[in-house]
């Protein structure tokens, strides 16, 4: 039997930061890797659409962990939006002209600018936010939609909590297998014992208390702690035992996800004349969904590159209306790219990395449906963040820290009480013969 402070059942790179954070804490630390398990999947579906906006809350070793992972490449420009009138940078000398150009308001500029969105004042704002036509608001409708977990029309968006700091540093990591394996060699330094290819078998509680994790070959691994970074699809695919041990049966589908598609050019010269990343809207008054919000993605000297598209899930089942969305997003890119033709990069369909649910079912999923509840078992994955991007996922993980530390409180205080009643009964000590 392994007896750890705390387990991190990690899928796609998740609880990385969080393992090797406490490992240099001196926590005894043990990551279960389960990603083999999962199916096959790219490096370029793990990292995802969004890119890193540096807001103020990012730790250093947060940011470090993703530049240790993969090349690291900030975006000069910034976060970079490419509508039908032309691009709109958010770190450009041109950024204020392109915004009044655009007729956006300095309220909606002033509230995405501030450092924090939980303040009493920024609630203020965004309530005043609502008030505007959308016309005005469209901008901050946007910021709270891009990453969000939660789907809400663009004419709604501000009632979802996620929002994305779009005037800061945007950086973008290229990952890579060897990225990822030098991420688990990093974790190993620091202290983390990893398990490359985790089966897991069962997850045993105490009561309500996270007992131990049994894997395939018959080690017991047990903890104080443990932090679950498989989804509920993910989870299931790993075994149904698992499933019912941690998330309840009335968990809904999720009816939205990120899907990337990938296209070469026939012109690859062109690819250097746009940004590293930028987003592609056709018309924001209709949904930012399928080919009418296109988030573009390449790397530097490749003849190719990947968009990536919100499309409702039972389309990733669906092999002719998948097609259909693949055809529209190549049509408006092509027309976006004069002269050059796209060919789409054949791949099989990957696992559902980034699932999307409505605001009701996500509200649920957060309350009455949410993952089994215990003092010492927390969830990190898609489902639980409120925001898909990295700054949702550090945030979230975050407060992940803040209860462990609290529970490391409760164990010291623990311990502090179990030596002194041993020490009260030890010989010559609390008695007189």
């Amino acid at each position: 039997m392994n007896t750890y402070d705390l387990v991190v059942v990690s899928a796609f790179g998740r609880g990385h930061w969080l393992a090797t954070e406490f490992a240099s804490r001196g926590w005894r630390v043990e990551l279960l890797d389960v990603t083999p398990s999962l199916g096959d999947y790219d490096p370029r579906d793990v990292e995802g659409p969004f890119g890193l906006l540096e807001a103020s809350d990012l730790h250093p070793s947060q940011r470090a962990r993703l530049v240790d992972e993969g090349e690291f490449v900030q975006v000069a420009g910034g976060f970079t939006m490419w509508l039908p009138e032309g691009p709109l940078e958010f770190r450009s000398e041109l950024t204020p002209f392109l915004l009044r150009a655009r007729d956006i308001p300095s309220e909606v500029e002033t509230y995405l600018r501030q450092p924090s969105f939980e303040t009493k004042e920024a609630l203020s704002e965004r309530r005043s936010l609502r008030k505007l036509q959308y016309s005005h608001s469209w901008l901050a409708q946007f910021a709270h939609s891009f990453a969000s977990a939660a789907h809400y029309e663009n004419y709604v968006a501000l009632d979802s909590d996620a929002v994305t700091s779009m005037f800061t540093p945007y950086g973008l990591r290229q990952l890579s297998a060897a990225g990822l394996a030098k991420g688990a060699q990093i974790m190993q330094t620091a202290g983390v014992t990893v398990v490359p290819n985790a089966r897991l078998r069962t997850f045993a509680f105490d009561g309500k208390i996270a007992a131990s994790i049994e894997t395939e070959d018959g080690i017991i691994h047990q903890a104080r702690a443990f932090v679950w970074c498989a989804s509920y699809e993910e989870t299931k695919t790993l075994s149904d035992s698992l499933l019912r041990a941690l998330f309840p049966a009335n968990w809904p589908e999720a009816p939205w996800a990120w899907q990337r598609l990938s296209f070469t050019v026939s012109d690859p010269a062109f690819l250097s004349m746009i940004p590293l990343s930028s987003v592609v809207i056709q018309d924001v008054d209709l949904a930012w969904t399928r080919a009418n919000m296109i988030v573009l993605r390449r790397r530097e000297g490749e003849a190719r590159f990947d968009a990536w598209v919100k499309i409702p899930t039972w389309m990733r089942r669906e092999k002719p209306a998948y097609e259909q969305v693949l055809n529209e997003v190549r049509t408006t890119l092509e027309s976006r790219f004069p002269g050059v033709r796209l060919e789409e990069i054949e791949q099989d369909m990957t696992p559902l990395i980034w699932p999307i649910w409505s605001g009701d079912e996500f509200d649920v999923i957060q309350g009455s449906a949410a993952p089994r509840k215990g003092p010492n078992v927390f969830f990190d994955s898609p489902g639980v963040w409120r925001s898909l991007d990295w700054m949702g996922r550090f945030r979230h993980e975050n407060m992940i820290v803040v209860r462990l530390e609290k529970l490391k409180t409760q164990w010291d205080a623990a311990a502090r009480k179990a030596e002194l009643a041993a020490s009260r009964q030890r010989p010559g000590k609390g008695s007189v013969s």
